[in-house]
Protein backbone atom coordinates (compact mmCIF):
# COMPACT_ATOMS: atom_id res chain seq x y z
CA UNK A 1 0.00 0.00 0.00
CA UNK A 2 1.18 3.65 -1.18
CA UNK A 3 1.25 5.78 1.98
CA UNK A 4 -1.11 8.85 1.02
CA UNK A 5 -0.99 12.20 -0.30
CA UNK A 6 1.14 10.31 -2.78
CA UNK A 7 2.51 14.23 -4.90
CA UNK A 8 -0.82 15.41 -3.90
CA UNK A 9 -2.99 12.58 -4.45
CA UNK A 10 -5.62 10.81 -1.84
CA UNK A 11 -6.01 7.69 -3.40
CA UNK A 12 -3.06 5.63 -5.03
CA UNK A 13 -3.05 2.10 -6.78
CA UNK A 14 -0.26 0.76 -8.54
CA UNK A 15 0.38 -0.95 -12.09
CA UNK A 16 4.34 -0.60 -12.77
CA UNK A 17 6.38 -2.56 -15.32
CA UNK A 18 5.49 -3.38 -19.32
CA UNK A 19 4.41 -6.51 -21.07
CA UNK A 20 2.97 -9.38 -18.34
CA UNK A 21 5.90 -8.25 -16.38
CA UNK A 22 3.54 -5.78 -14.18
CA UNK A 23 4.03 -5.50 -10.67
CA UNK A 24 2.42 -3.50 -7.68
CA UNK A 25 -1.28 -3.79 -6.87
CA UNK A 26 -2.18 -5.24 -10.19
CA UNK A 27 0.40 -7.98 -9.59
CA UNK A 28 -1.47 -8.75 -5.93
CA UNK A 29 -4.99 -8.66 -7.81
CA UNK A 30 -3.88 -10.79 -10.48
CA UNK A 31 -2.39 -13.37 -7.91
CA UNK A 32 -5.57 -13.81 -5.96
CA UNK A 33 -7.74 -14.29 -9.26
CA UNK A 34 -5.16 -16.72 -10.67
CA UNK A 35 -3.14 -18.90 -8.07
CA UNK A 36 -1.01 -20.34 -11.24
CA UNK A 37 -0.66 -16.86 -12.64
CA UNK A 38 3.08 -17.07 -12.45
CA UNK A 39 3.61 -19.95 -14.95
CA UNK A 40 1.69 -18.24 -17.53
CA UNK A 41 4.30 -14.81 -17.68
CA UNK A 42 7.38 -14.58 -19.91
CA UNK A 43 8.39 -15.67 -22.73
CA UNK A 44 9.24 -19.51 -21.02
CA UNK A 45 5.58 -19.24 -21.00
CA UNK A 46 4.26 -18.35 -23.75
CA UNK A 47 2.04 -19.64 -26.40
CA UNK A 48 2.58 -20.97 -29.98
CA UNK A 49 4.04 -17.06 -31.76
CA UNK A 50 3.51 -18.50 -34.92
CA UNK A 51 6.74 -17.50 -36.69
CA UNK A 52 7.21 -14.72 -35.32
CA UNK A 53 10.94 -13.84 -34.86
CA UNK A 54 11.45 -10.19 -33.45
CA UNK A 55 12.76 -9.47 -30.11
CA UNK A 56 11.38 -9.05 -27.03
CA UNK A 57 7.95 -10.51 -28.76
CA UNK A 58 5.89 -13.51 -27.12
CA UNK A 59 2.58 -14.34 -27.32
CA UNK A 60 1.77 -14.48 -23.28
CA UNK A 61 -0.36 -16.47 -22.01
CA UNK A 62 -1.94 -13.97 -19.75
CA UNK A 63 -5.80 -13.79 -21.02
CA UNK A 64 -7.14 -10.55 -21.90
CA UNK A 65 -9.20 -9.87 -18.81
CA UNK A 66 -6.11 -10.49 -16.32
CA UNK A 67 -4.70 -7.95 -18.58
CA UNK A 68 -2.94 -4.65 -16.77
CA UNK A 69 -5.23 -2.59 -18.94
CA UNK A 70 -8.25 -4.55 -18.36
CA UNK A 71 -7.09 -4.02 -14.56
CA UNK A 72 -6.65 -0.43 -14.50
CA UNK A 73 -9.89 0.30 -16.61
CA UNK A 74 -11.54 -1.87 -14.29
CA UNK A 75 -10.32 0.12 -11.59
CA UNK A 76 -10.57 3.76 -12.74
CA UNK A 77 -14.93 2.64 -13.52
CA UNK A 78 -14.88 1.53 -10.13
CA UNK A 79 -13.76 4.83 -8.74
CA UNK A 80 -15.98 7.05 -11.12
CA UNK A 81 -19.09 4.60 -9.48
CA UNK A 82 -17.97 5.88 -5.98
CA UNK A 83 -17.76 9.10 -7.04
CA UNK A 84 -20.92 10.01 -9.03
CA UNK A 85 -22.99 10.65 -6.31
CA UNK A 86 -20.69 13.72 -5.22
CA UNK A 87 -20.50 17.04 -6.22
CA UNK A 88 -17.25 17.50 -5.04
CA UNK A 89 -14.66 18.10 -7.78
CA UNK A 90 -12.05 15.34 -8.47
CA UNK A 91 -8.50 14.71 -10.60
CA UNK A 92 -7.95 11.34 -11.53
CA UNK A 93 -5.09 9.86 -13.16
CA UNK A 94 -5.13 7.06 -15.26
CA UNK A 95 -2.02 6.03 -16.11
CA UNK A 96 -1.86 2.50 -18.99
CA UNK A 97 1.57 0.56 -19.18
CA UNK A 98 0.65 -0.11 -22.66
CA UNK A 99 2.07 0.62 -25.93
CA UNK A 100 5.28 -0.52 -24.90
CA UNK A 101 7.82 -3.12 -25.38
CA UNK A 102 7.89 -5.98 -24.92
CA UNK A 103 5.71 -6.88 -27.78
CA UNK A 104 3.16 -8.95 -26.23
CA UNK A 105 -0.46 -8.35 -26.88
CA UNK A 106 -2.46 -10.29 -24.96
CA UNK A 107 -5.54 -13.11 -26.56
CA UNK A 108 -7.44 -11.14 -30.19
CA UNK A 109 -4.48 -8.38 -30.06
CA UNK A 110 -1.80 -10.72 -31.00
CA UNK A 111 -3.02 -11.40 -34.14
CA UNK A 112 -5.47 -8.76 -34.74
CA UNK A 113 -2.83 -7.44 -37.88
CA UNK A 114 -0.99 -9.05 -39.75
CA UNK A 115 2.96 -8.10 -40.16
CA UNK A 116 2.81 -8.40 -44.02
CA UNK A 117 0.24 -5.53 -44.21
CA UNK A 118 2.24 -3.53 -42.61
CA UNK A 119 3.60 -0.62 -44.71
CA UNK A 120 7.48 0.36 -43.86
CA UNK A 121 8.56 4.12 -43.11
CA UNK A 122 9.49 5.72 -45.84
CA UNK A 123 13.35 5.98 -43.94
CA UNK A 124 13.62 2.57 -42.70
CA UNK A 125 17.38 1.78 -44.29
CA UNK A 126 18.16 5.27 -45.26
CA UNK A 127 21.60 7.02 -43.84
CA UNK A 128 21.83 10.46 -43.61
CA UNK A 129 24.65 12.98 -43.52
CA UNK A 130 26.28 13.83 -41.14
CA UNK A 131 24.29 10.94 -38.35
CA UNK A 132 24.97 11.30 -34.68
CA UNK A 133 28.02 9.26 -33.13
CA UNK A 134 25.08 6.83 -31.16
CA UNK A 135 23.41 6.01 -34.52
CA UNK A 136 26.03 5.55 -36.15
CA UNK A 137 27.52 3.61 -33.27
CA UNK A 138 24.57 1.42 -33.53
CA UNK A 139 24.89 0.57 -37.26
CA UNK A 140 28.83 -0.31 -36.48
CA UNK A 141 27.54 -2.28 -33.30
CA UNK A 142 25.03 -4.12 -35.65
CA UNK A 143 27.49 -5.03 -38.36
CA UNK A 144 29.55 -6.69 -35.50
CA UNK A 145 26.41 -8.97 -34.05
CA UNK A 146 25.85 -6.29 -31.10
CA UNK A 147 21.96 -5.76 -31.75
CA UNK A 148 21.21 -4.10 -28.67
CA UNK A 149 17.83 -5.16 -28.84
CA UNK A 150 17.36 -7.10 -25.67
CA UNK A 151 16.05 -3.75 -23.34
CA UNK A 152 14.11 -0.49 -23.54
CA UNK A 153 16.51 1.77 -25.45
CA UNK A 154 16.54 1.79 -29.07
CA UNK A 155 17.72 -1.07 -31.74
CA UNK A 156 18.34 -1.33 -35.06
CA UNK A 157 15.29 -4.00 -36.96
CA UNK A 158 15.63 -5.43 -40.49
CA UNK A 159 12.30 -5.15 -42.42
CA UNK A 160 11.00 -8.46 -40.98
CA UNK A 161 11.26 -7.48 -37.44
CA UNK A 162 10.12 -4.28 -38.02
CA UNK A 163 6.97 -5.28 -39.54
CA UNK A 164 5.98 -7.91 -36.81
CA UNK A 165 6.61 -5.23 -34.19
CA UNK A 166 4.39 -2.86 -35.40
CA UNK A 167 1.65 -5.17 -35.78
CA UNK A 168 2.28 -6.11 -32.11
CA UNK A 169 2.28 -2.71 -30.95
CA UNK A 170 -0.69 -1.68 -33.10
CA UNK A 171 -2.37 -4.63 -31.21
CA UNK A 172 -1.39 -2.81 -27.97
CA UNK A 173 -2.55 0.07 -28.91
CA UNK A 174 -5.86 -1.43 -30.03
CA UNK A 175 -5.87 -2.92 -26.59
CA UNK A 176 -5.50 0.38 -24.71
CA UNK A 177 -8.19 1.80 -27.20
CA UNK A 178 -10.92 -0.64 -25.87
CA UNK A 179 -9.91 0.37 -22.56
CA UNK A 180 -10.54 4.13 -22.93
CA UNK A 181 -13.49 3.09 -24.69
CA UNK A 182 -14.98 1.36 -21.40
CA UNK A 183 -13.36 4.49 -19.39
CA UNK A 184 -15.34 6.78 -21.48
CA UNK A 185 -18.40 5.09 -21.77
CA UNK A 186 -19.29 4.77 -18.24
CA UNK A 187 -18.52 8.35 -17.70
CA UNK A 188 -21.22 9.33 -19.73
CA UNK A 189 -23.74 6.39 -18.10
CA UNK A 190 -22.80 8.18 -14.70
CA UNK A 191 -23.36 11.36 -16.18
CA UNK A 192 -19.93 12.72 -15.65
CA UNK A 193 -19.31 13.70 -19.30
CA UNK A 194 -20.85 17.33 -19.28
CA UNK A 195 -18.58 17.89 -16.11
CA UNK A 196 -15.58 16.55 -16.73
CA UNK A 197 -12.56 17.46 -18.65
CA UNK A 198 -10.67 14.70 -20.30
CA UNK A 199 -7.36 14.64 -21.63
CA UNK A 200 -5.33 12.06 -23.33
CA UNK A 201 -1.77 12.35 -23.76
CA UNK A 202 1.90 9.98 -23.18
CA UNK A 203 4.93 10.49 -22.07
CA UNK A 204 7.00 10.26 -25.16
CA UNK A 205 6.89 8.32 -28.58
CA UNK A 206 8.57 5.71 -30.31
CA UNK A 207 10.73 5.10 -33.55
CA UNK A 208 8.56 2.42 -34.73
CA UNK A 209 10.77 2.13 -37.70
CA UNK A 210 11.78 5.44 -38.59
CA UNK A 211 15.36 4.75 -40.06
CA UNK A 212 15.28 1.20 -39.25
CA UNK A 213 15.21 2.29 -35.34
CA UNK A 214 12.82 0.74 -32.84
CA UNK A 215 12.13 2.39 -29.41
CA UNK A 216 13.31 5.58 -28.11
CA UNK A 217 16.35 7.37 -26.49
CA UNK A 218 18.96 9.53 -28.01
CA UNK A 219 17.87 10.28 -31.04
CA UNK A 220 14.60 12.49 -31.65
CA UNK A 221 13.03 11.99 -34.57
CA UNK A 222 9.78 13.11 -35.29
CA UNK A 223 8.04 9.58 -34.10
CA UNK A 224 9.69 10.00 -30.44
CA UNK A 225 9.35 13.50 -29.82
CA UNK A 226 5.53 13.61 -30.94
CA UNK A 227 3.31 12.37 -28.66
CA UNK A 228 -0.61 12.68 -28.63
CA UNK A 229 -2.21 15.59 -26.89
CA UNK A 230 -6.14 15.33 -26.89
CA UNK A 231 -8.47 17.77 -24.76
CA UNK A 232 -12.17 17.20 -24.43
CA UNK A 233 -13.89 19.87 -22.97
CA UNK A 234 -17.35 20.14 -22.55
CA UNK A 235 -17.17 23.71 -22.58
CA UNK A 236 -15.24 24.10 -25.06
CA UNK A 237 -15.90 25.10 -29.00
CA UNK A 238 -16.12 21.57 -30.53
CA UNK A 239 -13.18 19.10 -32.44
CA UNK A 240 -10.82 21.29 -34.05
CA UNK A 241 -6.81 20.63 -34.44
CA UNK A 242 -4.57 23.56 -33.96
CA UNK A 243 -0.95 24.15 -35.33
CA UNK A 244 0.13 25.70 -32.29
CA UNK A 245 3.34 24.33 -31.06
CA UNK A 246 3.26 22.39 -26.87
CA UNK A 247 4.98 20.31 -24.59
CA UNK A 248 4.36 18.12 -21.80
CA UNK A 249 5.67 21.13 -20.01
CA UNK A 250 2.82 23.01 -20.96
CA UNK A 251 0.43 20.19 -19.60
CA UNK A 252 0.69 21.15 -15.76
CA UNK A 253 -0.35 25.18 -16.39
CA UNK A 254 -2.67 24.12 -19.12
CA UNK A 255 -4.79 22.20 -16.37
CA UNK A 256 -4.21 24.26 -13.69
CA UNK A 257 -5.91 27.32 -15.71
CA UNK A 258 -8.45 25.58 -16.80
CA UNK A 259 -8.81 24.39 -12.86
CA UNK A 260 -8.79 28.71 -12.33
CA UNK A 261 -5.94 27.77 -9.78
CA UNK A 262 -2.77 29.86 -9.64
CA UNK A 263 0.80 28.18 -10.33
CA UNK A 264 3.28 27.97 -8.04
CA UNK A 265 6.22 30.10 -8.46
CA UNK A 266 8.77 29.30 -11.46
CA UNK A 267 6.84 27.07 -13.20
CA UNK A 268 7.47 26.39 -16.54
CA UNK A 269 4.94 26.49 -19.44
CA UNK A 270 2.24 27.85 -20.95
CA UNK A 271 -1.34 27.33 -20.92
CA UNK A 272 -1.60 25.95 -24.29
CA UNK A 273 -4.90 25.06 -24.92
CA UNK A 274 -5.37 28.97 -24.24
CA UNK A 275 -2.96 29.57 -26.48
CA UNK A 276 -4.62 26.92 -29.15
CA UNK A 277 -7.98 29.05 -28.64
CA UNK A 278 -6.85 32.31 -29.10
CA UNK A 279 -4.90 31.52 -32.34
CA UNK A 280 -1.47 33.30 -30.45
CA UNK A 281 1.33 30.84 -29.85
CA UNK A 282 3.15 31.39 -26.33
CA UNK A 283 6.06 33.58 -26.14
CA UNK A 284 8.79 31.82 -26.53
CA UNK A 285 11.12 31.70 -29.23
CA UNK A 286 10.71 27.56 -29.86
CA UNK A 287 9.66 24.49 -28.13
CA UNK A 288 12.92 22.89 -26.21
CA UNK A 289 13.43 19.04 -25.88
CA UNK A 290 15.88 18.28 -23.29
CA UNK A 291 17.21 14.47 -22.94
CA UNK A 292 20.05 12.54 -20.54
CA UNK A 293 20.23 8.75 -21.72
CA UNK A 294 22.35 6.59 -19.89
CA UNK A 295 24.12 5.42 -23.39
CA UNK A 296 26.25 2.49 -21.81
CA UNK A 297 25.15 -0.19 -23.59
CA UNK A 298 27.05 1.62 -26.58
CA UNK A 299 30.05 2.25 -24.65
CA UNK A 300 29.57 6.11 -24.03
CA UNK A 301 30.26 6.28 -19.98
CA UNK A 302 29.81 9.60 -19.59
CA UNK A 303 26.09 9.09 -21.56
CA UNK A 304 24.59 11.14 -24.07
CA UNK A 305 23.26 14.74 -23.61
CA UNK A 306 20.89 15.64 -26.36
CA UNK A 307 19.05 19.29 -26.90
CA UNK A 308 16.11 20.13 -29.50
CA UNK A 309 14.76 23.02 -30.94
CA UNK A 310 11.42 23.18 -32.47
CA UNK A 311 10.29 26.45 -34.50
CA UNK A 312 8.34 26.75 -37.37
CA UNK A 313 8.35 23.31 -38.64
CA UNK A 314 11.90 22.91 -38.04
CA UNK A 315 14.28 20.69 -35.87
CA UNK A 316 17.52 21.65 -34.74
CA UNK A 317 19.46 18.98 -32.27
CA UNK A 318 22.94 18.96 -30.38
CA UNK A 319 24.65 16.43 -28.55
CA UNK A 320 27.22 17.22 -25.77
CA UNK A 321 30.26 16.63 -27.42
CA UNK A 322 29.82 16.52 -30.78
CA UNK A 323 30.73 18.75 -33.42
CA UNK A 324 27.96 18.21 -36.01
CA UNK A 325 24.49 18.46 -35.23
CA UNK A 326 20.92 17.90 -37.44
CA UNK A 327 18.60 20.52 -38.98
CA UNK A 328 15.64 19.42 -40.66
CA UNK A 329 13.14 21.03 -42.58
CA UNK A 330 10.15 18.94 -41.54
CA UNK A 331 7.91 21.35 -44.12
CA UNK A 332 9.41 19.84 -47.23
CA UNK A 333 11.40 16.81 -45.73
CA UNK A 334 8.47 15.42 -43.15
CA UNK A 335 10.99 12.16 -43.06
CA UNK A 336 13.93 13.43 -41.64
CA UNK A 337 15.80 12.19 -44.54
CA UNK A 338 17.56 15.38 -45.64
CA UNK A 339 20.47 16.72 -42.68
CA UNK A 340 21.15 20.05 -43.67
CA UNK A 341 23.47 20.40 -40.65
CA UNK A 342 26.76 21.07 -43.67
CA UNK A 343 24.53 22.95 -45.93
CA UNK A 344 25.83 26.14 -47.07
CA UNK A 345 22.56 27.05 -47.91
CA UNK A 346 20.91 26.59 -45.10
CA UNK A 347 23.57 28.26 -42.59
CA UNK A 348 21.24 31.19 -42.03
CA UNK A 349 18.89 29.04 -40.66
CA UNK A 350 20.68 26.93 -38.74
CA UNK A 351 22.13 29.97 -36.65
CA UNK A 352 18.81 31.63 -36.36
CA UNK A 353 17.61 28.12 -34.74
CA UNK A 354 20.98 28.06 -32.94
CA UNK A 355 20.46 31.62 -31.29
CA UNK A 356 17.14 30.64 -30.69
CA UNK A 357 18.32 27.83 -28.87
CA UNK A 358 20.29 29.93 -26.30
CA UNK A 359 17.84 32.52 -25.68
CA UNK A 360 15.85 29.48 -24.91
CA UNK A 361 17.76 28.34 -22.58
CA UNK A 362 18.61 31.71 -20.81
CA UNK A 363 14.51 31.94 -20.56
CA UNK A 364 14.47 28.70 -18.58
CA UNK A 365 16.82 29.04 -16.11
CA UNK A 366 15.00 28.93 -12.96
CA UNK A 367 15.02 32.73 -11.45
CA UNK A 368 14.99 33.33 -7.98
CA UNK A 369 11.99 35.66 -6.21
CA UNK A 370 12.17 39.13 -7.15
CA UNK A 371 12.77 41.35 -4.18
CA UNK A 372 12.55 44.77 -3.74
CA UNK A 373 16.22 45.32 -1.37
CA UNK A 374 19.73 44.86 -2.49
CA UNK A 375 22.45 44.62 -0.83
Amino acid sequence: TVPTPYYGFDHVEIANGHGDWVGGDYAVWRARQDPDIARKVGPPNGLDRAGVTAPQAWRTAVPEELWSSTWIADRTIDWLEKRAGSDDPFFLFCSFPDPHNPFCPPGKYWDMYDPADIPLPASHGHVNRDEPRYLRTLRAHAAEGRKHDDFMWGFLAGEQHTREILALTYGLISCLDDQVGRILARLRELGLDDDTVVVFTSDHGDFMGDHGLMLKQGLHYQGVIRVPFIWADPAGTGDSRTDVTGGSIDIAQTVLKRAEIDPCAGMQGFDIVGAAATGRPPERAGLTIEEDCPGLHIDMDFGLRTWTLIHDGWRLTRTLGEETGELFDRNTDPHEMNNLWSDPAARNRLQDMTGRMLFERMRLTDTAMLSPFMA
